[in-house]
């Protein structure tokens, strides 16, 4: 018998453990696809329940997401030390973890093993960060080491880019900077222009700014001619390919460039310079009315943008940066044929992105829009639970007035009834079978010769012989009729046995549903109190993440105000040199004026 039961059994909690496990699985797969889709705080809410290391790691993946570094470290770090292994995209966030927390040396060991594993993303990144990390203390050597066994790639080329800026910096001599800046343009490989443009775009525009400067306009030319006219880095590019033009003295094809990047926003680096080449353009090549012409133009363009920066400070203020800057800038109503170049027409945007270069702007930017998107899904789920807490009362109240009003009671007493007649059934069955009574249940032909019978011998006519003929055949009649009633009545207790089992089920039901309804307004009473709950919890943790916000938004603040100030201060030192330049083209003027007076006076 015990062995019949564990035969029994143990599939039953085989199959409960497996069902245990696919849930946990799908939870863990839910999880996965909100981090994919930039919903970290879903994907922790989807294994806050699991104790498995894979939940672990998804957790520590989610807190990384939502900028909690020492639990990211925390969190992952059990996982490594128990022995556990990490995929190659949570080891790499450890190992950015360790560094946010100053843990260089745990952090440089993880990169090191990510940089050797072969794993063409990771080890890319984690080959980035190291060689990031030595150019940072000057140790150029350790980079180009470090950068030589990556594999081509973004973050291969990206840090080629760095390495040349470095050199740049660093050296008279350009020619080790261009190099880096081929090796970058080679590690995106044949797809860089699909696939990464503005990474692509940054290295013409670097390599064009490298030539410059090492005397090479014709070279600087070439890179230059490369980079779009129709992106951020337009208005720098187009600055410096007048610049270049500038070099070999070809001012016509100089003004030309600079003119197409004055259409531009003064916001984007690049525009102010080309106002002022465009004065400089006209006095090298003896225009001097229209250089006086283009040096007004230009004092006109930076007093009105110095006038665009404080309303756009004095907005920030007002409004906070983040819906003057950052959802206004985002908002606009663009028809999608005039979306690229409409916005890049707007000054705002465009000191938002010079703004957004900084790793610091870009993580202060999204802190504020990640908490201003929860508080907007917390108010939602606020409303839902309002809308739900309406439908909860509602129920209740109309439970309310339909409870009591005899409807209940009068289907108990139709089931009574009906268990009554099925007795009284079953009773008339069995009186009918002990009596003999079997004729009277005869049906069809049967019943149709009986009465025949019963017929004839009423006459008082017949033969003795006819009699005892007639009683022979009603003989004969009631031995079937009996037969047929035999059956006839199984077929009647099967019926009644269904019946009974039916109305002892629908008695039962009755029941349970008496008493469910008697305690529905006590369960309604406690949804309704949940919801209240949940509601009051809601408003706690939306007050709270709206001090975040608040908190955060100030730190935006102060950041996007300094740096505005800093633009400014840039534009009054473009307004001051274009004064200069316009007050020193009038005294040359007014000085060739005066020698040409003097010298028709002495003829």
């Amino acid at each position: 018998m015990t062995r019949f039961l564990s035969c029994i059994l143990l599939p039953l909690v085989l199959l409960q453990g497996d069902a245990l496990a696919a849930a946990d699985r799908l939870n863990e797969r839910l999880a996965r696809f909100s981090l994919a889709t930039g919903e970290p705080a879903m994907a922790l809410r989807w294994v806050a329940a699991d104790p498995s290391s894979e939940a672990e790691i998804l957790r520590g993946m989610a807190y990384w997401n939502l900028g909690l570094v020492e639990q990211t470290a925390e969190v992952l770090g059990k996982v490594a030390d128990k022995g556990e292994s990490l995929d190659p995209g949570a080891a790499l966030v450890l190992a950015k973890a360790n560094r946010a927390i100053g843990q260089t040396d745990v952090a440089n060991r993880l990169l090191e093993d990510l940089r050797h594993s072969g794993k063409q993303d990771e080890a890319q990144e984690a080959s980035f960060l190291l060689a990031q990390q030595a150019i940072e203390i000057s140790a150029y050597d350790r980079a180009g080491q470090v950068l030589a066994h990556a594999p081509e790639g973004y973050w291969a080329a990206l840090g080629y880019l760095n390495l040349a800026t470095a050199y740049a910096l660093q050296d008279t001599d350009t020619a080790r900077s261009l190099i880096a800046l081929r090796v970058a343009q080679a590690m995106l490989g044949e797809r860089a222009t699909t696939a990464y443009p503005d990474l692509l775009q940054r290295i013409q525009l670097t390599a064009g700014f490298v030539a410059l400067k090492g005397e090479d306009p014709d070279k600087a030319l070439s890179f230059l001619n490369k980079v779009s006219l129709k992106g951020y880095y337009t208005p720098r590019a187009l600055y410096l390919h007048g610049l270049a033009h500038a070099r070999k003295d070809n001012y016509r094809a100089a003004m030309q460039s600079w003119h197409r990047a004055r259409k531009f926003p003064l916001g984007f680096p690049g525009a102010a310079d080309a106002w002022l080449g465009m004065g400089r353009g006209f006095d090298e090549a003896g225009y001097l009315g229209q250089a006086g012409e283009a040096y007004l133009g230009a004092i006109a363009a930076f007093e009105g943008e110095l006038v665009t920066l404080a309303t756009l400070k004095q907005q920030i203020r007002q409004q906070g940066s983040y819906d003057a800057v950052v959802r206004s800038a985002r908002a606009e109503d663009v028809e999608w044929f005039l979306a690229e170049s409409k916005t890049l027409t707007q000054p705002r945007l465009a000191y938002l992105m010079h703004f957004m270069e900084s790793a610091d702007a870009q993580n202060a930017v999204v802190r504020v829009a990640e908490l201003d998107q929860m508080a907007q899904r917390l108010r939602s789920r606020k409303q839902e639970l309002h809308v739900f807490g309406r439908m909860l009362n509602q129920r209740r109240d109309s439970l309310r007035r339909h409870t009591g009003v005899g409807d209940l009671d009068v289907i108990g007493a139709h089931i009574a009834t009906l268990k009554a007649r099925r007795q009284d059934l079953e009773g008339t069955l069995r009186s009918m079978a002990q009596a003999g009574r079997s004729a009277e249940l005869a049906s069809g032909e049967l019943a149709r010769k009986l009465e025949q019978v019963r017929s004839l011998q009423a006459k008082n006519n017949l033969t003795p012989e006819e009699f005892e003929r007639l009683e022979r055949l009603q003989g004969v009649l009631a031995w079937q009729a009996q037969e047929q009633f035999d059956l006839a009545r199984r077929d009647h207790e099967r019926e009644l046995t269904r019946i009974g089992k039916a109305l002892d089920a629908a008695e039962q039901s009755y029941g349970r549903f008496e008493d469910q309804l008697h305690e529905a307004p006590e369960r309604f009473e406690g949804l309704i109190d949940r919801v209240d709950q949940l509601a009051v919890e809601a408003d706690r943790q939306l007050d709270r993440i709206e001090s975040l916000r608040q908190r955060s938004e100030k730190t935006l603040d102060s950041a996007l105000l300094h740096f505005l100030d800093r633009q400014s201060a840039v534009m009054s030192g473009h307004l001051d040199r274009s004064e200069q330049q316009i007050a020193h083209l009038y005294e040359y003027l007014a000085l060739n004026r005066a020698v040409d007076t003097a010298a028709g006076g002495d003829e």
